[in-house]
């Protein structure tokens, strides 16, 4: 199905009020995978209308438990509702190797998924120096060029196949 019929979002991730709760996990089993968690995010995913089916999905993915739980979720949503599932991932090289363990991690995951996974680096300490503002303000910046990198090659990619 070409992109005329599969309206385009991104999906940062899930207000931290519907994730919150399930941090503590369910007999001692993987929150994520507790198949009452993933219906009651199901169910808000349909109460509030954030995603429709047939439609292309960013999933910013950090390798921490919300967007795993989001990733783990939509990939459970995808066949039945035809979603097209993208994960980008951004190393802001402020934490050293945990943040290089976090990029493997959510690489070799979408990879098991068969998700694609766009990985950026930015030196984001630097990038603030240089530009004057806040490393939080340069993360956020770096954050949405990403996104917006993705989402053109995505479009150039399923306009020229169709």
């Amino acid at each position: 199905m070409g992109l005329k019929n599969c309206p385009f979002h991104l999906i940062w991730r899930l207000p931290q009020s519907y994730i919150i709760h399930i941090f503590a996990g369910i007999n001692n089993k993987p929150w994520y995978n507790n198949p009452m968690v993933v219906e009651k995010i199901i169910r808000t995913i349909e109460e509030k209308q954030l995603i429709e089916k047939c439609e292309h999905i960013v999933v910013g993915v950090s390798g921490g438990p919300d967007s795993v739980c989001l990733l783990h979720v939509l990939y459970c949503l995808a066949q039945e509702w035809n979603l097209s599932l993208y994960a980008v991932h951004i190393n802001h090289c402020l934490r050293g190797e945990e943040a290089d363990l976090d990029q493997a991690y959510t690489e070799d995951l979408c990879k098991q998924l068969g998700i694609p996974c766009y990985v950026f680096s930015y030196d984001v300490e630097r990038m603030a120096t240089e530009e004057a503002v806040t490393t939080e303000e340069m993360g956020r910046l770096v954050r949405y060029q990403s996104f917006e990198q993705v989402r053109q090659e995505i479009l150039t990619k399923n306009y020229k196949d169709g």
